[in-house]
């Protein structure tokens, strides 16, 4: 092999590794926060990744709260959000065709579920809904 085919492979590679790292990873070193995002069938991983974005800034303690209690966010969900504890307890469904916005307020209703579960504490509905209605609350000015 010359050196120029080794050259364009190790190119190859470092490209691939980047935009997997782009797509389907979210790091925060400084806050200890890694999440994983599955590939996604509509191409929301993005938007999942500004919604994160939102929760950092916006709400801190929502961020902190999805750092903690969720470890993988799966984009391919058709409703609004899921959270299903037979799949793995850190896995939240989102659907980010809502847009960054609703998406993030989905990613606090479904880690709040996340949060009751490992808090052994019952399911609520409505405890959750008003995580998510507290967000957009806070994030949209009129």
């Amino acid at each position: 092999m010359t050196y120029k085919a080794l050259l364009n492979i190790l190119v190859f590679l470092i490209l691939l590794v980047l935009i997997c790292w782009k797509l389907f990873f979210y790091i925060d070193f400084k806050n200890h926060c890694y999440l994983k995002i599955l590939p996604s069938f509509s191409g929301g991983n993005l938007t999942i990744k500004k919604a994160i974005g939102i929760l950092k800034y916006a709400s801190p303690n929502d961020y902190k709260n999805l750092c903690t209690y969720v470890r993988t966010i799966d984009p391919n969900y058709l409703g609004g959000g899921r959270y299903w504890t037979s799949l793995d307890p850190k896995t939240i469904l989102v659907n980010p065709s809502w847009g960054p916005q609703l998406t993030a307020e989905i990613i606090v209703h479904e880690t709040c579920h996340s949060m009751q579960y490992f808090q052994k504490r019952p399911f609520s509905e409505d405890e959750c809904y008003g995580e998510g209605d507290r967000l957009i609350k806070n994030i949209t000015v009129f």
